[in-house]
């Protein structure tokens, strides 16, 4: 707690054109200690160091200098002095003071004497004018007078002489130091400094109050005197008595004041400042007051004080710096008995005095986060190292702090905010384990979740950024997996990539870049690009040569890109891998399919045909047995086109491609059949028509009878069952035909048990046995 309490003597001097001159001794030295405490006040070390404001140098700085340069001349060396550029550690300080000396019997300087509690002293050497005459100036020898007069005090000519004609005579006009002045200050300096001379100076102010009773000023010095001696009752006593004489004798009452508190009396030392302050108050005195009531315990008495005396003087530091530590206590005191929201108040208000207190910031952090508030933990924590960047344990516990607060955030699913603060932890201490691993839990949970619920680019810039804190196998895959679902392939082939670069031995991995290289031939494939297709797919097999359905991905995209030979080199690769692979059955199919597709385009209908037959029969489709029989109609081979598509009507019942053919085949062949009867000379037997013609058209009748039985179209069936009797056959092999689609037509009449078109058609069986074998026989045998 600060208060104004530098032990201070003053002494000036007014300069009148006074003459007085009178018989006296060599010196004055049993003077020179009435303005010093009664003690020899003087500077040990040299040079003296002065310091002068600028706005001195203009009209006073040459008399300054003429003072200093006659006061070395006469010190036998004793004396030097040196000018410094600022007031830093200058022993002397000379400004301008327009305007003061309300209190002191002054007119153009004076000086005044500061001790200090370190022993040491220094001086201010106040040069000002009188209000009346502020617009005067003084002539050179005027000035010169001065700076002597008031530079001999400051070298320890603490007193007046009683001759006129010497530089220290209360009015001197002195233009240099007599012999009297060199006599005295050569005394002073060889007598040690500190040397008491309390009685000599107090004989001398008593002899002036016989004089002169009511001068204020006397009794102050007297009072001074006294208190140095060690004499406090009297030294009150002629401090009051000041007091009485001039109420606004500020270095009274401040010196008063000052013995009150160092002998106890402070209820007395409160009890004159009260009275003061009522009759004239002042910023000086409420500081002053406020420091006692500090003193006595009396906190908010104290906190009023330093609020009026900071009220009444806005700039001054000294009360504003009391409120600060006082809020600071409080806050302290709050925050050891855990009243956290007491104590981040007080600190709240401390930090209005001091805004750049690193420490008060932390303190308040503090009393937020044992409060439960990290929120505002942090906030307080931020200001601290905005002004403390430097200090290690600031920077740590805010770390700290961030950290747990993100875990809050991270327990409300607040992610983004969550991550700010881990990554602003980890900023300021990048070693804290904790929030790191607090980091990439949250991360790992912000992205799972936006993938659990289906926000997929979400999910996608959630796990890129937790991969780049932490290189997870398990992230990369699963950033795959969401790659693939945008079909987005290259990009989850990088992400499997990675993880199966972190886990070169982990099925799973090397199962799911396999699968993305798969994917993309796929779509690559879907796109015409077949070339990068079988790079992506020989990528794959690099990583699983034994998985079948990557060759025959390979087999087929080579079929695709019209590279059959390239197709069937895999194949053969296939069938040495899985040689009873039914997979090989049917890339083989395909292939044979792809190339007869192929030459069909190219109208090469032969080889196409080669192609389809080489097809095993047990993997030969409806749509293959369709395609030979298309194949053989072109080649005008109808019987094997019949043949055809009874083989694929006998796999689809009901396919009505095959259906279809049948009937324009045996349309064909009743136009050659009619056409037959007007052609005399090709009738070879008694019929009239060809043999031939007519076993063809059975044929095609025979197999559309089957077609029927089987689409369940019994009426249709039998009405084509005779018609193919009709073109009377000769084949045998045509005539054994037909008479076991007539066994299959009785059997399925009787499932409807269509009686009547059972006999008609077992009827017709009878016409085509020579043996007149029974009806039963013609069901039963296989004659």
């Amino acid at each position: 707690m600060k208060v104004h309490d530098s032990i201070r003597g003053v002494i000036f001097c007014v300069i009148f054109v006074i003459s007085a001159v009178s018989a006296l001794a060599d010196d004055y030295f049993d003077q020179i200690t009435v303005f010093s405490h009664g003690r020899i006040t003087r500077f040990v070390e040299m040079p003296i160091t002065v310091y002068i404001t600028p706005a001195l140098q203009a009209s006073y700085l040459p008399a300054l200098r003429y003072a200093m340069r006659q006061w070395e001349a006469v010190s036998d060396g004793k004396i030097q002095f040196q000018e410094l550029r600022t007031s830093k550690d200058a022993d002397i300080s000379v400004r301008w003071g327009h305007g003061e000396s309300a209190n002191m019997d002054m007119t153009y300087g004076k000086a005044e004497l500061t001790r200090h509690r370190t022993g040491d002293f220094s001086v201010e050497i106040i040069l000002s004018l009188p209000k009346l005459s502020a617009s005067a100036k003084l002539s050179r020898e005027e000035t010169r007078t001065v700076c002597l007069h008031e530079f001999g005090h400051a070298i320890g000519l603490w007193g007046h002489s009683p001759d006129s004609l010497d530089v220290s005579f209360w009015a001197s006009i002195a233009q240099r130091p007599t012999a009297r002045d060199r006599a005295t200050l050569l005394k002073v300096y060889a007598t040690p400094p500190d040397t008491p001379q309390h009685d000599v100076a107090i004989n001398i102010l008593k002899k002036q109050l016989k004089t002169n009773p009511n001068n204020a000023r006397t009794h102050y010095l007297l009072g001074t005197i006294y208190d140095n001696k060690g004499d406090t009752e009297l030294a009150v006593a002629s401090f009051k008595a000041c007091l009485d004489i001039a109420p606004d004798f500020d270095p009274a009452r401040e010196t008063l004041l000052q013995v009150y508190q160092r002998v106890g009396l402070s209820q007395q030392a409160v009890n004159l400042l009260e009275e003061t302050l009522k009759q004239i108050p002042s910023s000086n005195d409420y500081n002053t007051i406020g420091v006692m009531y500090y003193r006595t315990g009396e906190i908010d008495q104290a906190i009023a004080a330093f609020r009026k005396s900071l009220e009444m003087n806005p700039y001054d530091p000294t009360p504003r710096n009391n409120l600060y530590q006082i809020f600071r206590e409080r806050g302290i005191k709050a925050l050891n008995v855990k009243a956290y929201k007491e104590a981040a108040l007080y600190f709240g208000e401390a930090l209005q005095f001091k805004p750049e207190d690193a420490l008060l910031y932390r303190l308040m952090g503090d009393a937020y986060a044992r409060d439960g508030d990290l929120k505002n933990a942090i906030a307080q924590y931020r200001k601290a190292f905005e002004f403390d960047p430097a200090d290690l344990e600031i920077k740590q516990n805010l770390a700290g702090y961030l950290s747990n607060y993100g875990v809050e955030l991270t327990g409300a699913q607040r992610w983004e905010e969550a991550i700010a603060v881990y990554q602003e932890a980890l900023q300021l201490t990048p070693t804290l384990n904790i929030a790191y691993a607090n980091l990439v839990d949250v991360l790992w949970k912000r992205a799972n979740t936006h993938r659990k619920l289906g926000h997929i680019d979400k999910a996608i810039d959630a796990y890129l950024q937790l991969i780049q804190v932490d290189a997870d196998a398990d992230a990369h895959s699963l950033l795959g997996e969401l790659y693939l679902k945008k079909r987005a392939y290259p990009q989850a082939i990088d992400a499997f990539r990675s993880a199966f670069s972190v886990k070169p031995d982990d099925w799973q991995s090397r199962k799911n870049l396999v699968a993305a290289y798969h994917h993309y031939a796929q779509h690559l494939d879907g796109k015409e690009r077949y070339n990068e297709a079988i790079d992506q797919l020989r990528l794959a097999l690099a990583l699983s040569p034994k998985q079948v359905n990557l060759r025959l991905s390979l087999i087929n995209t080579y079929q695709l890109a019209g590279d059959f030979v390239s197709a069937e080199i895999e194949l053969e690769r296939l069938l040495e891998d899985e040689p009873q692979s039914l997979h090989a059955e049917n890339v083989s199919k395909n292939l044979h399919v792809a190339r007869g597709n192929t030459f069909m385009n190219q109208r090469k209908y032969t080889a196409a045909l080669a192609e389809f037959e080489k097809i095993d029969p047990s993997v030969k489709t409806t749509e293959i047995y369709n395609t030979i029989g298309y194949l053989y109609l072109l080649r005008k081979q109808p019987i094997l086109a019949i043949a055809a598509f009874e083989s694929a009507l006998a796999l689809t019942p009901t396919n009505n491609v095959a259906f279809q053919n049948l009937l324009s085949i045996e349309s064909q062949f009743e136009r050659q059949f009619v056409d037959d009867r007007f052609r005399a000379a090709r009738i070879l037997d008694g019929s009239g028509h060809s043999p031939h013609i007519k076993n063809h058209l059975a044929r095609a009748r025979n197999s559309l009878v089957v077609c029927y039985i089987r689409r369940d179209e019994l009426l249709e069936a039998v009405k084509e069952y005779r018609a193919a009797l009709d073109v009377e056959p000769t084949a045998e092999e045509v005539k054994v035909a037909l008479r076991d689609t007539g066994r299959q037509l009785v059997l399925a009449l009787q499932e409807k048990n269509a009686r009547q078109r059972i006999s008609n058609v077992m009827d017709w069986i009878q016409e085509l046995e020579t043996d007149n074998l029974s009806v039963e026989q013609l069901l039963d045998g296989d004659n």
